[in-house]
């Protein structure tokens, strides 16, 4: 039976070994399976690695924590034109959360600015759920977003989120 992983680091990570070892990502999910707060700072310093595997990582095993430090963390390091599989997992990973005003408008911006379909189709289920904070911001920005939208998919649940 394995030992609980809270607030214990492997080598590698103690170590620093950042650069594409897979010991790491091992290391991550586990630190996000234990959901131990004494994880957190371990797992928010990998948002700012370069290499985007560990960086998605990262997002994932924050992903399993429920908390306002965590969401901030993960908006905080959100930009609409970064790598387009990291924006994924981490607009997946704040979904059904509160995002606040900045993040609102942060997501907003990668709604209305990035040129990838994929990504676009995950900012709408967020705004949508932050509609009742604030429904006529939200709902200019879904309007907004219909007006340029090319995937027709993504329009449809535009249109979906703007008659909630």
């Amino acid at each position: 039976m394995l030992e609980p992983y809270e607030g214990k680091l492997s080598s590698t990570v103690l170590r620093g070994e950042w650069d594409g070892n897979v010991p790491d990502l091992l290391d991550l999910t586990a630190l996000g399976n234990s959901k131990s707060d004494n994880n957190l700072p371990v797992l928010i310093a990998y948002l700012d690695n370069s290499n985007s595997r560990l960086q998605i990582a990262a997002v994932r095993a924050l992903g399993k924590y429920d908390n306002a430090e965590v969401t901030n963390a993960i908006l905080d390091h959100l930009d609409a034109g970064q790598d387009e599989d990291l924006s994924t997992f981490a607009l997946k990973c704040l979904k059904g959360r509160d995002l606040g005003k900045d993040g609102v408008t942060k997501v907003a911006d990668i709604l209305l600015y990035s040129n990838n379909e994929q990504v676009r189709k995950y900012t709408i289920p967020l705004l949508a759920g932050n509609k009742a904070q604030n429904p006529e911001e939200i709902k200019s920005i879904l309007k907004q977003a219909m007006q340029t939208e090319t995937s027709k998919a993504n329009l449809k649940m535009l249109l979906e989120a703007y008659a909630r």
